[in-house]
C-alpha cells in the first residue's frame, strides 16, 4: 500500500503527505429506509394469475399504470396516477384532529385526481379499500402472508392493489362479488381476496 501510494504520488508529480492518514470506506449498503412512492407497474395477464413487475416511476419504461402515493409523492406524479393509494397516518397526539375515511378519501381522491381510475385506502387493520371510477361497489382488498420454510413472507399491499386494479379495469369479463385473484410476483404467487367492502372496513379511519 504504502508502496503504491509513492509510485502514485509520484507519477503526479508531488510530494506524499506526511502525516498519516486512514482510508475512508463506503458504508455497507443497505436496503432503503423507505419504499418509492411512485412506480412502473407492469402487468400481465396469465392463465395462474396477474403478474406484476414495478419500478420505480421514471427509471424505465412506462407501464400498464403508474401507481403513487398521495402524501409521499410529487403533485406531479400524483395527477398523472391510474391507481392513487394512501396508507394509514400515525395516530396524532392533537387535541383535535381530522381524520379520513377510507370510503371519504377514495371518493375524494377520484374526484380531485380525475386522470386517476382507480383509488384505494390501505386500512390500519391490514387490508385495502379500493374504488374504481365508474363502478358502483366498493371492494375490499385482502392479501394473506405465505409461508415458506417457517417464515411468513408478505408483500405490500400496494403490490396487490395494482394486480386488482389492473384486472377491474381491464375489458374480461366483470368479476364475481367474492373472487380470489392470485398475484404473481416473481417465483412467488399469493392469492388476494376481492370482495364487497362492509360499512365497518368503509368508515376505518386512515
Amino acid at each position: 500500500m504504502d508502496r503504491l501510494r509513492t509510485e502514485v504520488y509520484a507519477l503526479l508529480g508531488l510530494a506524499p503527505p506526511t502525516h498519516d492518514f486512514a482510508p475512508r470506506l463506503l458504508p455497507s449498503p443497505a436496503p432503503a429506509t423507505r419504499v418509492p412512492a411512485a412506480f412502473d407497474v407492469h402487468v400481465e395477464t396469465t392463465a395462474a394469475g396477474v403478474r406484476i413487475t414495478r419500478h420505480p416511476a421514471g427509471t424505465g419504461l412506462p407501464g400498464h399504470h403508474l401507481a403513487v402515493e398521495h402524501g409521499a409523492a410529487g403533485e406531479q406524479l400524483i395527477c398523472s396516477a391510474g391507481l392513487l393509494y394512501r396508507r394509514p397516518l400515525p395516530a396524532s397526539a392533537a387535541p383535535v384532529d381530522l381524520a379520513w375515511t377510507a370510503d371519504g378519501w377514495t371518493r375524494h381522491a377520484l374526484s380531485a385526481y380525475p386522470s386517476s381510475r382507480s383509488a384505494a385506502a390501505l386500512l390500519p387493520s391490514g387490508g385495502c379499500l379500493l374504488r374504481v371510477r365508474g363502478h358502483e361497489q366498493t371492494y375490499a382488498v385482502q392479501v394473506e402472508p405465505r409461508s415458506e420454510g417457517g417464515r411468513m413472507i408478505r408483500i405490500d399491499p400496494a403490490v396487490a392493489l395494482s394486480a386488482v386494479h389492473a384486472r377491474l379495469v381491464s375489458p374480461q369479463p366483470a368479476l364475481d362479488s367474492r373472487t380470489v385473484l392470485n398475484c404473481l410476483l416473481g417465483e412467488r404467487t399469493f392469492p388476494i381476496t376481492l370482495r364487497p367492502a362492509t360499512d365497518a372496513e368503509a368508515t376505518q379511519l386512515i
